[in-house]
């Protein structure tokens, strides 16, 4: 009956924009109350305290035995703590739409009432937040609605706990590594879990009803621009990843030799620059480094002491319009190359970088890369293997995002120079570095091994805590699934996040502006 009648308004809702016009049409309004009563109102189960959890089995949730099909919301800061009133009524209008799980989301973001922390000590949980959350769980619970806990989503623990500035929203990547900051995740979850429910009278590690933890909210050592922000972490931060990276290296290859041993095949010299000087001009006389202007963008070249300086005048925002390349070169299929220059531009942007055909189709030979310049001298070097062998390459910088000009030091490129273990580099004196130009493939993979290990440790770690220590019954998961090494990090988790959103809310004015959102269709 319950399907015939759903089957029957969407038939209706269908069929009358065809048969009248739009004058015709009438406010569609879903009340706020809504009638659970009605036919097609969807019915939950009470979740008791002493009832049968979720569970795991053959890859698909379990509950007394029958399989559970999770239908879920997110409910974020203060949402996550109604009044008891509201609580009540948002459980009912739940249960009736089907829904059986609540992503408690971004609790731990601010003091009450926008968040669980308490406005007068934001180093202690409020007692008023926690009751409206012990209420909320409980009504839900009354309609077989479940809980999944999101442990640290976005509290800056780090600030909280006066150590410096991470320069990473939420402390996100770091906050994988540095002890002061895992351990402050620890201390929440065990006051969060280890609470007592005032209205269900068990701890909610113990309810049934807390179906789910999650860990840490999308983070990762491969995720959101981690490979730009590793080697670019503040002082604090780089000083601690850089040890364990010692110590990881120390435990696996014992002394420097061996390392050297392992790092160095397949390191090879540099060889002979390809490319000509700035003041140099090819056969036809034309100069050897050309400056293309394209659309409606004006820019001029002038060798000096300094450089070659390329000045913009007008540039249209299409980052290939201005171009300095150099052509004519020769690669090998195969080869690895080193390119090195130095830049700086009149002020802050991006480059464009590539090594390319210069012909038809004007195809990537390896290297395709984007850099930021500054006011400062800044020396790059970029590696890269030749994906096709080609007579006519060249090497390229765009320019044609801004107006801002750039000056250019030497610029050259070289077969080899890929790096193993440098010099000077050595296991006993702790000074090997984390991210180097232009490495071997055995010096990278022992990076992503220890990247990937450390994430591993940390999720793991964090579960053992909740699962063991902390007593938790609940399904624990680290973190949504970024990448293949992601994945292997996410290995002991009872099951894996794999959330996206089908359509993220955007933000015409200010960030986050809760008057001022729209859903674009």
């Amino acid at each position: 009956m319950q399907s015939l009648l759903v089957a029957s308004l969407l038939a209706a809702m269908v069929l009358v924009p065809t048969a009248a016009g739009a004058d015709d049409f009438v406010p569609f309004v879903i009340p706020a109350d809504v009638n659970p009563a009605s036919e097609i109102a969807f019915r939950g189960e009470p979740i008791a305290t002493d009832g049968p959890r979720v569970v795991v089995r053959d890859g698909h949730f379990f509950v007394g035995g029958k399989r559970l099909r999770v239908w879920g919301v997110n409910v974020c800061f203060g949402a996550n703590f109604p009044t008891h009133d509201e609580a009540e009524r948002i459980a009912v209008r739940l249960e009736a739409f089907g829904v059986n799980s609540v992503r408690f989301h971004h609790m731990d973001h601010s003091p009450f009432p926008n968040g669980i922390w308490d406005p007068k000590d934001n180093r202690k949980l409020s007692d008023e937040a926690l009751d409206r959350l012990d209420y909320f769980l409980d009504r839900l619970a009354r309609r077989g609605i479940y809980a999944n806990l999101n442990l640290h989503v976005s509290r800056n623990h780090g600030t909280a706990l006066g150590l410096p500035d991470s320069k990473s929203d939420y402390d996100k990547i770091v906050d994988i590594f540095t002890p002061q900051l895992v351990d402050a995740q620890k201390d929440y979850a065990r006051r969060l879990l280890t609470h007592v429910n005032a209205y269900r009278k068990v701890r909610y590690a113990d309810d049934p009803a807390v179906a789910f933890v999650e860990i840490n909210n999308e983070n990762s050592l491969f995720m959101w621009g981690a490979d730009s922000k590793l080697p670019n972490l503040p002082e604090f931060y780089a000083k601690i990843l850089a040890g364990q990276w010692q110590d990881w290296l120390k435990a696996k290859y014992g002394a420097t030799d061996k390392l050297a041993l392992a790092w160095n095949t397949g390191a090879e010299p540099l060889g002979q620059n390809v490319l000509a000087g700035f003041s140099a001009t090819r056969d036809d006389g034309a100069p050897a480094w050309n400056l293309e202007r394209h659309g409606q963008c004006a820019a001029k070249s002038t060798v000096t002491d300094a450089g070659l300086t390329v000045t913009i005048s007008r540039a249209d925002g299409t980052d290939w319009h201005i171009q300095l390349n150099q052509s004519g070169l020769k690669l090998r299929e195969g080869q690895y190359y080193t390119l090195t220059f130095s830049a700086r531009a009149d002020q802050a942007r991006p480059l464009g970088v590539t090594v390319q055909q210069a012909h038809e189709p004007w195809g990537s030979l390896g290297l395709s890369q984007r850099v930021s310049l500054t006011t400062e001298w800044k020396q790059f070097r970029l590696g890269f293997t030749a994906t096709a062998g080609d007579d006519n390459a060249r090497v390229n910088f765009s320019l044609g995002t801004r107006d801002a000009g750039a000056t250019f030091g030497p610029v050259q490129l070289r077969s080899g120079g890929q790096v193993g273990l440098a010099k000077g580099e050595r296991l006993e004196d702790r000074n090997v570095v984390l991210f180097a130009d232009c490495e071997v493939p055995a010096r990278e993979l022992d990076r992503m091994r220890f990247l990937a290990e450390t994430e591993k440790a940390y999720f793991s770690g964090m579960r053992g805590f909740v699962r063991n220590d902390l007593g938790c019954k609940a399904l624990v998961a680290g973190t949504i699934v970024f990448g293949p090494l992601g994945l292997w990090a996410q290995g002991e988790m009872d099951f894996i996040d794999a959330h996206a959103y089908w359509q993220h809310p955007h933000f015409p004015g200010r960030s986050w502006d809760p008057g001022n959102w729209i859903v674009e269709p």
